[in-house]
């Protein structure tokens, strides 16, 4: 649950886009790699990617619409020459490619992933728009077309929203006391409030979070466990910190509270009432919350607790029959992220009243459906969580909304749409023959490291030829048949989807971890690796111009895709995985292979990361309102552990390549 959100790492494509044609066009010639690998090229890995599953019926017929804004190459007349790459990296590659290209409004960030973000919602929306029209569709292409529908209906939304808001609200109206309320949290967690997924600082959700967890200390398992929850600013910073940005926050939140209470249907005396307690109670919660560096540290949200001893930290809940309304198999024991949190939980569960937790309970549901019901509370929702959180001025506009809602929602049946159109077989063949190249030039780039030994080069090279390459899309597309999705009611289509969702992964539990399964949707514009599985993940959204293309030249595919591929790569060797993996002593395949590493291999990696660390420049980030946003020496301790230093060299071996 929790260890996920360490899997989908940022994918910085257009940052290292920019570097690699930039080392092309002659960059920072001291920087230059050796003329010849150190050497003999090294034998093949002993594990081949997986074939291609079986293509989509016409595939190749499809084509991109029309309408599609076109995907421009990457061109070296971006660079600005007037700089020295050698003084201002950034600023050589990037300046005037930022002039150019202004913040949208709709936005909260911009970059040379935006052509392609705009590009992938208008295949999507063709395809949505074929789904709803075909009144001879079956599923999956019904049920997207289905999906796309209700969000669209803005009118049938504003006509019935506060009618389905008002269902959705009355398990919670009818709470009578407080020992039935495990039957409600249940409720909630297991469909308008899915309790099963992580964030960076907490389970965005009412109190707690529960889920499948895998199991550090054997990673082929999937266990069960329990996080902290319950912010709606999510991160505890937010509430806690007293410089003068969080205290506007803070008020700006007890009115956008207020507010939402009355567009729900209180009146003015009953939402300041109402407010007043979801603050308090958030506000108690967020003291008990680890803060968002802890959290990074897996050490720190690694405890095996019993039932038992769950039950004793939270005795005024109903653990039992909580577990048992949401149907999921009896784990061994249960992995607690926050061991402060329950006791603290528990605290306000016995002191607060019966009208203070259902007004708590009640903002969670009004909350969760704003953005399914009347415009009204959908304009509130983004006023404050987009504009004030995030300094977006404006809304995206309601097709795109769709586009986004249905591919969270139904994500691999709408990806399998895009793969027609977008990634033909032929892409996909291309791309995993350059992951496979990037694979041997990794291979060779670990032979050359002075800083590491003989005995953990040969325990890396074996880590290296485990990993598993899972590009494009699934082998084997999810079955979305049991999800009920009509045209006409968006809410009831979003709980339906998120019912599916908590059921499936509730089902992983005491189950084989599935490394073949997938975090992103195909048309996601990202990748990832895998630490605890040993994959890495490249969906079909990114493999699209102007960072791969099947027509493309080697040296363009590679100078821009295979940088990231080989980022991927690399992440797993990130000093902070490897000290946790140490200390946990996990028994997974390949989650031992680093204890090989010597306390001089790591103060010589050290060493080398700082040297890279002063070289790197970020862009000035759009943080809005300001917020809790931890910086990147907050997180990471030292700007050189931020990112693995494996990835400049490799980059220097791609540049032999390319020139």
């Amino acid at each position: 649950m929790l260890h996920r959100i360490r899997r989908a790492e940022s994918c910085r494509a257009g940052w290292f886009l920019l570097l690699a044609a930039a080392l092309v066009a002659g960059g920072c010639k001291k920087n230059a790699a050796p003329a010849t690998p150190a050497g003999a090229a090294l034998p093949p890995p002993a594990h081949a990617a997986a074939p291609p599953p079986t293509a989509p019926a016409a595939q190749s017929e499809a084509a991109p619409p029309a309408s599609a804004p076109k995907l421009e190459r990457f061109e070296a007349s971006v660079l600005d020459s007037s700089k020295d790459p050698c003084v201002d990296f950034y600023a050589y590659a990037c300046s005037k490619w930022e002039a150019a290209h202004p913040m949208p409004s709709d936005l909260s960030s911009v970059g040379t992933w935006t052509p392609l973000y705009l590009w992938n919602q208008t295949i999507l929306r063709e395809a949505l728009e074929r789904a709803a029209a075909n009144p001879k569709a079956t599923d999956p292409e019904r049920q997207v077309g289905y999906y796309w529908k209700s969000c669209m209906d803005v009118e049938g939304r504003a006509a019935h929203g506060k009618q389905w808001l008002a269902d959705a609200l009355k398990p919670v109206n009818d709470l009578k006391r407080k020992e039935d309320l495990s039957k409600l949290l249940a409720k909630l967690h297991a469909g308008l409030t899915p309790a099963y997924y992580a964030e960076n600082n907490q389970s965005n959700t009412p109190f707690f979070g529960y889920g499948p967890s895998q199991d550090l200390e054997d990673a082929s398992k999937v266990v069960s466990g329990f996080d902290q929850g319950g912010l709606s600013l999510g991160s505890r910073e937010y509430y806690l910190e007293d410089d003068e940005n969080s205290k506007k926050i803070r008020e700006q939140f007890k009115k956008h509270l207020r507010r939402m209470f009355q567009l729900a249907g209180d009146t003015e005396d009953q939402a300041e009432k109402e407010a007043k307690a979801v603050y308090a109670i958030e506000n108690d919660l967020a003291k008990a919350h680890m803060n968002s560096v802890d959290r990074r540290d897996p050490i720190k949200t690694y405890h095996k607790q019993s039932l038992a001893e769950v039950k004793a930290s939270l005795p005024s809940f109903n653990m039992d029959e909580y577990l048992k309304l949401n149907g999921t198999p009896t784990p061994p024991f249960y992995i607690v992220a926050t061991m402060e949190f329950f006791p603290a939980l528990d605290e306000q569960l016995k002191t607060r009243s019966l009208d203070e937790i259902k007004s708590y309970l009640r903002w969670w549901v009004i909350k969760s459906s704003a953005n399914k019901t009347t415009p009204e509370l959908e304009q509130a929702n983004f006023d404050f969580f987009s504009t004030t959180l995030r300094g977006v001025p404006k809304m995206l506009p309601q097709w795109r909304r769709c586009v986004g809602s249905t591919d969270r929602a139904l994500g691999e049946a709408l990806g399998q749409e895009y793969v027609k159109i977008a990634f033909p077989p032929e892409s996909k063949a291309m791309a995993l023959e350059m992951v496979k190249a990037v694979h041997e030039a990794l291979r060779q780039d670990i032979g050359q490291l002075d800083w590491m030994g003989e005995a953990t080069k040969k325990q890396a090279l074996e880590k290296l030829d485990a990993i598993i390459d899972k590009i494009g899309y699934p082998d084997k597309w999810r079955d979305y048949s049991s999800v009920k999705v009509v045209p006409d009611n968006y809410l009831a289509n979003a709980l339906a989807a998120n019912t599916f969702e908590v059921r499936r992964q509730l089902n992983k539990i005491n189950q084989p971890v599935d490394k073949m399964e997938w975090y992103m949707t195909p048309p996601t514009i990202n990748a990832y690796y895998d630490q605890q599985n040993n994959t890495i993940n490249f969906p079909a959204g990114i493999l699209q111009l102007p960072y791969f293309d099947a027509k493309l030249s080697d040296a363009e595919n590679y100078g821009s895709m295979g940088a990231t591929v080989a980022a991927r790569l690399v992440d797993g060797s990130r000093r902070q995985v490897l000290r946790a993996a140490r200390r946990l002593h996990c028994r997974a395949e390949y989650a031992r292979r680093p204890r090989a590493w010597r306390r001089s291999e790591n103060e010589r990696q050290a060493h080398a990361g700082r040297g890279h660390g002063r070289q790197r420049r970020r862009p000035p980030g759009n943080d809005g309102a300001g917020g809790a946003v931890q910086s990147a020496r907050q997180i990471a301790g030292h700007p050189g552990e931020g990112r693995p230093d494996g990835a400049p060299a490799l980059l220097r071996q791609l540049r032999l390549w390319l020139v």
